[in-house]
């Protein structure tokens, strides 16, 4: 009987695990989600050095122009991509890499 229990819970525990890999369609996939963050990080130093040169910039308005810039650079949407990276930090495995 203590076999038979055991082997359910693996069961159940592999399958847990295994869909936790599975990505939905409407997510960003990694490869791609990577580029628009390096390049989001990008577009915040720009930011950075543009407000450097100009004090009077809104630096909160210059980013989200930015962003926007790069959003259309991946064929992306701003509300894409923060749902893709909100599922992301709920995935931690994911996220990590």
């Amino acid at each position: 009987m203590k076999q038979f229990l055991f082997f359910i819970i693996l069961v159940c525990l592999l399958c847990a695990c295994s869909e936790q890999n599975e990505i939905p369609g409407d997510v960003i996939q990694p490869k791609q989600m990577e580029k628009i963050v390096w390049d989001m990080l990008l577009a915040d130093e720009t930011a950075l050095q543009n407000k450097l040169k100009d004090t009077a910039l809104n630096m909160k308005a210059e980013s989200f122009r930015l962003y926007d810039h790069v959003f259309a650079i991946h064929n992306t949407s701003r509300e894409r991509f923060y749902k893709s990276y909100a599922y992301y930090q709920k995935h931690p495995l994911l996220y990590k890499s």
